[in-house]
């Protein structure tokens, strides 16, 4: 008997674009981080904002940064975006008016937090297609969001096909070593592409944010705000509870918020950005 070798190194392909995905449902591809490498403190990246369809590419949703097993993820606000039941929020809403100032504070831990997302290109990776750029709002006026507003007022309409500009992101790091944007800059105006082949494909593109940031069962949400970390049982093809080491606290919170630094391996909701 023979080793078919193409079947070997096929699937060692198969292997590799698995590992851009989590859960073989979310490819990792489709998101456009700003993170810069461990141990380099500055870098610059380009993108380009598409236009919208109808009114402004800028996307607004929530989501709630709570610490899970361990771990900082976003999950998916049912209330907030579509108008259902979220056990973050019940949580959030029952710590808050407790009347108790330890389990307001605490709320904070809970509340949901609202972001930006845009869709575009990376001009570093155009093979890649069409990427989400998420990013929180910032109430000091420090976000990506409000350093883009002031170049759209000056410039114009930064996403015009023809005559639109791509933006410069100047990263560095801030005094607790997170990534972070420092500046963006627009550039010359210019066509997003001279190819009428990728013009199609890329203003085509009919993804949302729905599409590449994942939502969390209502079962998996009940569980994280009872203080469990939710695991898969294959056999019963349920979300169980295992017992939660430490929630972190609002601190822990507000670094994880500003933190734009991130490991290699992440799924959808552990992404800093």
């Amino acid at each position: 008997m023979s080793t078919n070798i193409d079947a070997i190194l096929a699937q060692y392909e198969q292997n590799k674009a698995e590992k851009k995905t989590t859960g073989g449902q979310v490819d990792l591809t489709k998101y456009f981080t700003t993170m810069i490498p461990k141990g380099v403190n500055n870098g610059e990246k380009t993108f380009r904002i598409l236009p919208a369809t109808d009114g402004s590419p800028f996307t607004e949703a929530h989501w709630h940064s709570v610490q899970v097993g361990g771990k900082w993820l976003k999950l998916y606000c049912p209330n907030h975006n579509d108008g259902q039941r979220c056990p973050l929020c019940e949580m959030e809403e029952a710590l808050r008016l407790s009347g108790n100032p330890e389990k307001k504070q605490l709320s904070r831990q809970y509340r949901a937090r609202k972001f930006y997302i845009v869709k575009g290109i990376d001009r570093d990776n155009e093979g890649e297609g069409v990427k989400f750029w998420r990013f929180p709002q910032n109430w000091k006026g420090e976000g990506v969001f409000d350093k883009v507003v002031p170049i759209i007022k000056k410039r114009g309409d930064i996403t015009d096909l023809n005559e639109g500009r791509d933006l410069t992101i100047i990263l560095g790091r801030d005094d607790k070593g997170y990534a972070k944007v420092v500046s963006i800059m627009a550039e010359d105006p210019a066509p997003l592409t001279t190819e009428k082949s990728l013009i199609d494909e890329w203003t085509a593109n009919t993804d949302t944010y729905k599409d590449v940031y994942r939502s969390k069962s209502i079962e998996y949400l009940e569980l994280v705000a009872q203080g469990e970390t939710p695991i898969w049982d294959n056999e019963a093809k349920v979300f169980v509870a295992t017992e939660q080491e430490g929630s972190g606290n609002v601190a822990d919170l507000e670094n994880e918020l500003n933190k734009v630094d991130g490991k290699d391996n992440l799924s959808s909701e552990q992404l800093p950005w």
